[in-house]
């Protein structure tokens, strides 16, 4: 049942903490480590409290507001220490105030600080335009969630019948079975097509949740309250076409929230004899902003009360680095082992590359993925399972 004064305990946090965002950004370095006590202490609150948003009519409500958590600690820490961003001078105070909350919202560093943006007049947007982005919005959204809730809901129920041994743990392993296979628990197609979906259901719910979101605070900063315009709320993620390697599918498709405070944060880390711009440093970076993935998700599961596997989470988000590296270096490597023979024009062709690279981005995910969210899904089944046995 839902009970609202709980509900509102890890809300009513998580605005302290924002609240204490706007008043520390202009204190001078040492005051702002005397706020900062209590804007990270009542994020934390907010994410220990987050097991009352379970009530809520939303699945996975309480791990979502603690990764956004975990995601605002981690800008905060980046904009007022690691690499501050002070609030430009401005003639007004709500001028001040408005530049303030840019700062805040701008978690992506696309924001403009310099004195032309902030001595040229300030754009504002017709009220056609605001409609017009109101309704694609709402729209996209609303086919999102009808698609999810009376298709492809529904659909993987019927044709599955899915049940917890599904996710059992020597289902984790798919292609070491092929090599060695286990006793009694021989690999069938049913198998096979339940870790074909589940290695990319994860990414269907994860958009969906992330976009809804995303739309729902971009129509209160435009249409309600009109502090920003449609063109500072561009689309989350990219296109999916462009995903056809793995570090395609994260740089240019996926959501890059939180990779400018990983770029901040992992400077403090990188040797002073790392040449910035390097290809070494780059690497860091990018392994850095894995490893920041798998502490913050894992984290995010523990504080909701949803059952914790640090190393499955580590494995997966790693695994993903070390995917992408592979990549960069094989591409280079193919490109110039093949350079100047008959073979090159094979090698530059986009649509060919394009395959391969889906139905390797696939391969991957169908490796990787199920070791991560098997676990889970087993607990959240066994979970369930006791309850109605308890009930």
């Amino acid at each position: 049942m839902l009970s609202y004064p709980h509900v509102l305990l890890p809300l009513t946090f998580g605005a302290i903490s924002h609240a204490s965002f706007f008043i520390a950004i202009h204190l001078s370095w040492y005051r702002r480590i005397c706020v900062s006590f209590l804007l990270f202490g009542s994020a934390i609150m907010s994410m220990h409290t987050s097991s009352h948003l379970s009530s809520l009519p939303f699945p996975g409500i309480p791990v979502y507001w603690n990764i956004f958590n975990c995601v605002w600690m981690h800008h905060a820490l980046s904009v007022l220490f690691l690499d501050p961003r002070p609030v430009p001078p401005t003639p007004t105070r709500s001028q001040t105030w408005l530049w303030t909350y840019k700062i805040w919202n701008d978690t992506q560093r696309q924001v403009d600080c310099s004195l032309n943006a902030i001595n040229a007049p300030r754009r504002t947007a017709a009220v056609s335009s605001i409609i017009i982005f109101v309704i694609l919005r709402v729209v996209k959204i609303s086919l999102c969630w009808l698609l999810h809730f009376y298709v492809i809901s529904p659909q993987l129920m019927r044709h599955f019948h899915l049940t917890g041994l599904e996710f059992s743990s020597w289902r984790q392993n798919y292609f070491r079975r092929i090599i060695w296979p286990l006793r009694g628990v021989p690999i069938d197609m049913r198998e096979t097509q339940i870790r074909a979906v589940m290695s990319v259901y994860w990414i269907w719910t994860s958009y969906l949740q992330l976009d809804t979101a995303y739309i729902l605070l971009s129509i209160l900063f435009v249409a309600v309250l009109k502090v920003d315009i449609p063109q500072e709320w561009p689309s989350l993620f990219g296109n999916i076409w462009d995903a056809y390697s793995v570090r395609r599918f994260w740089t240019k498709f996926w959501h890059g929230i939180g990779v400018k405070a990983c770029l901040s944060s992992s400077r403090l880390l990188i040797p002073r004899a790392i040449n910035r711009g390097s290809r070494v440093e780059k690497f860091f970076i990018a392994f850095w902003a894995f490893f920041v993935s798998g502490v913050l998700h894992a984290i995010a599961d523990w504080e909701a009360g949803e059952a914790v596997f640090p190393i499955k989470e580590m494995q997966f988000f790693l695994a993903n680095f070390a995917a992408g590296a592979i990549e960069t270096l094989f591409v280079k490597g193919i490109k110039a082992a093949f350079k100047g023979s008959k073979f090159e024009p094979l090698v530059e062709a986009k649509l060919i590359g394009r395959l391969v690279g889906y139905l390797w981005v696939f391969g991957f995910f169908f490796w990787s993925a199920p070791k991560w969210q098997y676990p889970k899904l087993f607990a959240k089944s066994m979970e369930a399972q006791y309850g109605e046995y308890l009930g």
